[in-house]
């Protein structure tokens, strides 16, 4: 019987090969995240911030009215939820979607009117993920003053990607 020599040459291929392996199935995993036909696209508006965040690099601070909804801070002020995950249920309300309840267990119906977003909560503050936003180097950031409302994707699961940003009702542009 021939011995099979492995030889390092063949080793490294093999990890390489792994992790582009790895890439290319994460990358597809996103891609059809994004596209999910179940997923819902929905508007919301954000409050006014310093947008750059120089610590972060090139990010934009997003702040939303969803995690200032008197609803949502007397929900708060009732009960500490700790460092535990929340869902918050939102509902159309013109444009925007804006808070309806949150809970503690994902909600099991939903109006067709409504959807739910995961958050994180750490002590008293919501995070959903989608606080921060990449922009170019170089890119004139809005002003304070501007209104930006954000476009974002929600998935079944509650998870939230940014798609698209409009600054003043104009998409917001990196060129």
């Amino acid at each position: 019987m021939p011995k099979l020599k492995i030889t390092k040459n063949f080793l490294l291929a093999i990890v390489v090969a792994l992790q582009v392996i790895f890439f290319i199935s994460w990358s597809l995993s996103e891609e059809s995240k994004l596209s999910n036909p179940k997923a819902k696209t929905i508007l919301l508006e954000t409050m006014p911030v310093d947008p750059r965040d120089y610590l972060s690099g090139n990010y934009f601070t997003l702040s939303y009215a969803i995690r200032m909804s008197g609803k949502f801070q007397e929900n708060r002020k009732n009960r500490n939820f700790g460092n535990k995950s929340i869902f918050a249920v939102l509902k159309k309300q013109g444009n925007y979607y804006v808070p309806d309840y949150i809970s503690l267990d994902k909600p099991e119906k939903v109006r067709g009117d409504q959807a739910v977003i995961k958050g994180q909560m750490n002590g008293w503050d919501i995070s959903y993920g989608i606080e921060k936003y990449f922009i170019n180097e170089n890119t004139k950031t809005p002003a304070r003053s501007d209104k930006v409302d954000v476009l974002v994707n929600v998935d079944e699961d509650g998870s939230v990607r940014i798609i698209k940003l409009y600054v003043n009702d104009r998409e917001f542009n990196q060129n």
